[in-house]
């Protein structure tokens, strides 16, 4: 998790392996579905390659406070699928300088 306490930023990088025979893009759309107790998130869509790479993003909002958005981007590097999560506080969107110059760092360490 990786803070940016003046701008009431927070994001949070993880991965996961992708199962057996599911590809990329399926994950990039289960994920929505499989957050939706802690996040509503539309449908992931296909975005600008990110070092090569296939990647998704999707935008909603924190379940338990409606006025919290997120956004989420999703980067597959082999069989490993990547995201980053932000959320702001205080309704402001996530979507920022910040968000994105280190959404592009960590995705630029990906192998």
């Amino acid at each position: 998790m990786f803070t940016y306490p003046r701008e009431n930023l927070a994001v949070v990088f993880g991965n996961e392996s992708l199962s057996r025979g599911m590809t990329g893009a399926a994950y990039a759309q289960a994920f929505p579905f499989a957050v939706k107790n802690a996040m509503a998130l539309g449908a992931a869509t296909q975005a600008a390659p990110v070092n090569g790479k296939e990647s998704w993003t999707t935008t909603g909002n924190i379940v338990a406070d409606p006025k919290q958005s997120v956004v989420v981007t999703i980067v597959q590097g082999g069989n490993q699928m990547w995201r980053t999560v932000a959320i702001r506080l205080n309704g402001m969107s996530p979507d920022t300088d910040s968000y994105r110059r280190l959404r592009d760092r960590l995705f630029a360490s990906i192998r």
